[in-house]
């Protein structure tokens, strides 16, 4: 049987941590990628081997970065959707209780 809900208001802390652990993700998978641009740039040396720096350290930036901006903006989500429900009402989901009932 379905049953409605209105998501009425996010805790804002709980959705910054949430998107904290996203953003570690996602800097992970950036700063695998821009890390391995790196080393095979300064692998060739030259100047190609100067800009690979460049890119293992934005790389880095991104592994830490990445989950402090997703943590900030989960918070700032988070407040603009409480304000914005607050106004029309929430969002409006069909759940489905799939526990057995104890009389089974």
């Amino acid at each position: 049987m379905l049953k409605r809900l209105t998501l009425k208001r996010i805790d804002p802390v709980s959705a910054g941590k949430v998107n904290a652990v996203l953003g570690f993700a996602y800097g992970l998978f950036a700063g695998f990628l821009y890390g391995a641009m790196g080393a095979a740039m300064m692998a060739r040396g030259g100047p190609n081997g100067q800009m690979g720096v460049m890119f293992v350290v934005a790389g880095a930036g991104a592994a830490v970065v990445s989950p402090i901006l997703g943590f900030i903006g989960g918070i700032i989500g988070a407040l603009v959707y409480n304000l914005g429900a607050g106004f029309v009402g929430g969002l409006i989901m069909e759940v489905e209780d799939d526990s057995q009932d104890e009389d089974d």
